[in-house]
């Protein structure tokens, strides 16, 4: 069957919608639809950004981690840009791609009020998420994989995000 440019157009509107929906859940503590969003199985890498170990994760686990990084915080916010998706273009010899790359800029505001060192940490960098079609999803079929997170500049108390326990 062929990739036409409604196929495309649809599916670069859900792929779209997987990245603004999941930073939107996250701002607003809705665990249920950050959960939708991820596949069973995530592999997240945040070494560029907090060093350790790349994580793959399941179930539970998966929420457990991405909930880990607000824990100390009071707010924060993600304003997400340039969204690049690696999907092809409409073609009669191309069909449904079923896993896409897709890499996009973010914005992202924290605070805590009782930090000693500042109450804010403002950062900006870039993600790749690898996001999968699946087919048996209710509503959007595009859910991520794949999670990798870059920084590429910060203003503020980076204690915050890196070791809240002294921030």
């Amino acid at each position: 069957m062929p990739y036409t440019q409604i196929n495309f157009a649809v599916d670069y509107a859900n792929i779209t919608d997987t990245i603004n929906r999941l930073w939107f859940a996250v701002d607003v503590g809705d665990w249920v639809t950050v959960t939708a969003l991820f596949a069973e199985e995530v592999v997240f890498d945040y070494t560029a950004v907090i060093g350790g170990e790349v994580q793959t994760l399941k179930g539970d686990a998966r929420i457990t981690f991405f909930q880990g990084f607000g824990k100390n915080l009071d707010k924060f916010h993600h304003a997400i840009s340039t969204i690049i998706i690696n999907l092809p273009q409409a073609s009669d010899s191309i069909s449904q791609p079923t896993e896409v790359i897709a890499k996009f800029n973010s914005n992202v505001a924290y605070v805590r009020e009782s930090a000693k060192n500042g109450s804010v940490m403002n950062a900006g960098g870039y993600y790749v998420f690898k996001i999968k079609y699946n087919p048996e999803a209710t509503g959007n079929p595009w859910q991520i994989v794949y999670f990798e997170a870059h920084t590429t500049w910060f203003t503020g108390n980076a204690a915050l995000l890196l070791d809240p326990t002294n921030a």
